[in-house]
This record gives C-alpha cells, structure tokens and sequence, in this order.
C-alpha cells in the first residue's frame, strides 16, 4: 500500500484546484496501469493538507507520485511524503531543491507562457498558472461570447446525431433509431464534465429523427441521483428512453447485487423503457458476468417485474425544478450558479417522493405555465433575458416560484438584469439550502479509465437535520407536498394513467418497514413494492 501526503498553501484560486495523484505503472511500459487520486481542494488557504492511500493494483510493479496545480491560482508545497506499507519511502519529503527525485513537468491548455514554477528553498516549492483575464479582441461582454460558444458547440453536436440518425433511418426505416448519448451521467451534477464534452442530453432530446433517447448513464459510490435527474431532463420529449451502459462508475460490479438492482430500478421509476447493461469483459472491474448468473437472473426478473407492474404509466409530475447551468468561465463579476444548490434541491424533492421535470436556463423558454403547481430555482445569479420573461409569464399565470440563494441578478452577458424582468418570487430561501444540505462534495476516484464521479462524504446529506424538516414545512404550506410522510429511507415514485395512480416504492438501502404513502399506510420491502393509490 502507497500513501503519498501533502501540505501547501493555495492561493488566488480562480478555478479547479490542488490533487494528489499515484500513478501506476507496469514495469517499464509508458502505459498507465490504473491512477490513484485524491479529492480536489479548490479553496484558498494556508497549511492545508491532502492525501491519498492506495493498494497496488494487478499488474502495477511502479508507481509515480503526483502534486499537481489543476486550474488557475498559485499553489506552494511544503512537504510531500510517501509511504509504502507505512515506511517512509519519499526521496525528498522535506522538498529541499539541493536533493533529487522530484521534478516539474508543465502542462497548459494553450497558455506555456502563462505557467511559472519556482523551488528556491526547502518546503517552497512553487507553481503558478495566471492565464489572459480577456478574450482576442477584449469583447466588453466577455461573458455572452462564452455562452454563445459553449451554446453552438453542444447545439452543433447534437445536431450532428440528429443528421446521423437521419442518415440511419432513410438506410432502414422499418428499424428505431436509438441514440447511444455518452457523457449522459454527468448532465445533471457533473457541469464541468458537460462543458468539456459538449454533451447536453436536453439539446439531444429535442433532435426529430431519433425514436429512442439513449443515455449512458452509471451511479456513483451507489449513488443513483445522476441516473434518475437526467430522465427528468428528457422526459417531457415524450420519447421513450434507455439507459445505455447502466453500471456504477465508481465501484463497478463491486457495488454488488443490491446496489446495482436499486440502480435498474430507480432507472424505472423515473420512466425508462429500456436498459442496456455493457459488460466491459477484460475490464475485471467491470465484468458483469462476475456477479454471476443466478445474481444476474435476480436482478433482471426484479427489473423487469418493476417494469411491468408499472407499464403504460407515466410518473406524476407536477413541480418543475430549473438547472441553473451556465459556462464556467473564471473571470465574472460574481460567482457562477452554484451547481452545489441544484444537487441538494434534487435530492431534496426525490426523497420527498416528489416527481419533477427539470429544466435547463435554455429550455425556460418553452416552459409550459399550466404544467406545474411550482417551479424551483436553486441559486442562480445569473439569468438569461429569455428564461427571466418565461418565469415571469408562468408567475402571472399563478404557479408558485420558488428560489433559494441568490436570484436573477444578472443577464447572460454578465449586467444587470433590467428590473422590468426581475420579477418578484412566491417565496425566496435567503440560504442556498440546497448547497447546504449537501456539505462538502468530492470525486470517487475512477478504477480505471472512466471519469471519478462526484458523491458526497458518507453520511451526507442528512436528512434528519432542522433545515430539512423546516424546507418541507415551507414547501407543504406553498402546496408542495411529498407523497410520503418521511424523507427517509426509500424512494417513491407516483404514476398514472387516466385515472389510475400507483406508487413504485424502492428502498434506497436494505430497509423494510410500515410508511405512509399518501393516505395508505404501506409494508415497504426490498427490492420494490407497489402500491394502488386510486384515482
């Protein structure tokens, strides 16, 4: 086991942050074996520490150990060690330049120039990354030229699939067309990873020639919040929808068989039609055949028996939940939308058994008034013209608008949005509660090469807490209401059909116990369990 610590002072952080990384090796092949990594502190200070610990894994017979500066600010390290079975093997823990066994190695996203390193003394071994505050031509609204860019990237590839799948489907019109839409698991949290990609599932969902919405989607250290959000993204396309690649990214088949089976079944309560289980065989993490059959047999006959008890319904929906995303560029007036807030709220209402759809800032405009009870904004500072004046018409047509962080107080470009356009919530939570519930956040390291996913610490969000039980009174006295009378510790979905409503219950650990959903009082046990609600 190798464990390799840190301790440093950040500063001017303007993005990404500080990680340690164990890099894993086979022999002298360049190829990496597997990477280690530790959380990203992305918060200016003095003395702070980081750490990660890891065992070798097969094949790996060398490991590099990295500190790296990821983003723009100016980081100093002042120790680094490294530990192999917990004796200190670091060639230079007290990062005096006059010894060897640590070197700089510099790597910028077109900047070279804008990257300096300085190792005068012991304990002060420096890295700073300071790129261009402006953008060719010093636009005076930096910001729109942003937005504009990152807009037409993901506009331009997803009409891309839609050209593809017209192309497909005048090949051989007697078969559905299916998107197979990768990156689809970081759309609701993950806003850096969509920005990277270009990946929008909403823009996707919103091509003609497609017949199917196909996602690839994957829990996260058993965290199945990613999965179910971006049905709810795509849902009110009225396409049926898959999820391709269904696994958990962060734990692989190691998650085990009631991990893996609740994910399946949350991908059913929140609409889908279809599921493609990819097994990444010579990927041993990866392998689905390694749960073996009789676990395997088990898992489809729950999913499928789920499936069918809720067949030809559609999940219940009535509030409207707003993804405040927008390009992550350093440089604004005021901090970006948190996305911290949107994940809280998310998880929030989903515990409260309350089915949303979400919406991105540019789907607003087509925001139907008569849909929805509520819409939710989590923070959102800024707030494009076109999505202000859908708000404001969906107000005047009396649906509750709901905020909490800040609100709509600048446009797209970065200014003031004009007061004619801020119009005034139904009620406003000063805190991001959602942020709040939440607390700190990290990415799972990845076993192999796929992205680490972000979760949150263990035990968190709680759901016992004040602020929770104060947030579901507020939101039931606005007419808000949950269909079940506990936050905790099973997820409950709501369909219809005509005048027919049932309740798909699916504990979120192996729990079984009496709740009352609705006015019924129901024996809740794994792995689901329906309920006829009536009309």
């Amino acid at each position: 086991t190798v464990r390799f610590e840190a301790t440093f002072d950040l500063k001017e952080c303007k993005t990404g942050g500080v990680k340690l990384e164990i890099a894993w090796l086979r022999d002298e092949a360049p190829q990496l074996v597997a990477i280690s990594s530790s959380p990203v502190w992305t918060e200016d200070g003095v003395g702070k520490s980081l750490a990660v610990e890891a065992a070798a894994p097969t094949g790996a017979t060398r490991a590099w150990t990295l500190a790296k500066l990821l983003g723009a600010g100016r980081v100093c390290f002042r120790e680094l060690t490294v530990c192999l079975d917990g004796h200190e093997v670091g060639a230079n823990p007290e990062l005096d330049p006059s010894q060897g066994g640590w070197q700089f190695i510099s790597w910028s996203a077109g900047e070279p120039e804008a990257v300096k390193a300085a190792w005068e003394k012991p304990q002060a071994a420096c890295i700073a990354y300071s790129p261009r505050r402006e953008l060719e031509g010093r636009p005076t609204k930096a910001l729109a030229m942003v937005w504009d860019w990152v807009d037409f990237r993901a506009t331009a590839l997803a009409d891309f699939m839609g050209w593809f799948a017209a192309r497909i489907k005048a090949a051989d019109p007697s078969r559905p067309v299916v998107t197979y839409t990768t990156m689809s698991f970081a759309n609701p949290f993950e806003w850096d990873y969509v920005q990277q990609m270009a990946v929008e599932v909403d823009k996707v969902a919103a091509q003609r020639h497609h017949d199917v919405i196909g996602m690839q989607l994957a829990s996260a250290a058993g965290d199945a919040d990613s999965v179910t959000a971006a049905f709810d993204m795509v849902r009110k396309s009225g396409k049926p929808m898959w999820a391709v690649d269904l696994l958990d990214f962060s734990l692989g088949v190691g998650a085990g068989e009631e991990l893996l089976t609740r994910t399946s079944l949350a991908a059913v309560q929140h609409g889908a039609s279809g599921i493609l289980y990819y097994c990444w065989y010579g990927t041993p993490v990866y392998n689905y055949t390694d749960l073996g059959i009789p676990a395997l047999r088990r898992m489809a006959e729950a999913v499928m028996a789920a499936a069918e008890a809720v067949e030809g319904m559609r999940p219940e929906v009535s509030v409207a939940l707003v993804m405040p995303r927008m390009p992550l560029y350093a440089f604004l007036p005021e901090p970006p939308n948190d996305w911290r807030d949107f994940m809280g709220w998310y998880k929030l209402l989903r515990r409260m058994g309350l089915a949303t759809d979400v919406y991105t800032l540019a789907e607003l405009p087509r925001i139907h008034a008569g849909r929805y009870r509520a819409i939710i904004v989590p923070d959102c500072a800024y707030l494009p013209r076109g999505a202000a004046r859908a708000l404001a018409h969906c107000t005047r047509n009396g649906v509750k608008l709901i905020t909490s962080g800040r609100f709509a107080r600048r446009d797209e470009s970065g200014e003031a949005l004009p007061a004619q356009l801020r119009m005034p919530p139904t009620y406003v939570f000063g805190d991001a509660v959602g942020a709040k519930l939440l607390g700190a956040c990290w990415r799972h390291p990845s076993p192999t090469d796929t992205p680490p996913r972000l979760t949150t610490r263990p035990g968190w969000p709680d759901w016992t807490t004040k602020t929770v039980q104060q947030v579901v009174r507020r939101l039931s006295a606005l007419g808000v209401h949950g269909t079940k009378d506990v936050v905790e510790p099973f997820h409950v979905q709501v369909f219809r059909r005509g005048s027919v409503r049932r309740a798909l219950a699916v504990p979120e650990a192996a729990w079984k116990g009496e709740v009352k959903i609705g006015a019924t009082h129901v024996e809740v046990s794994p792995p689901w369990t329906v309920v006829d609600m009536g009309g």
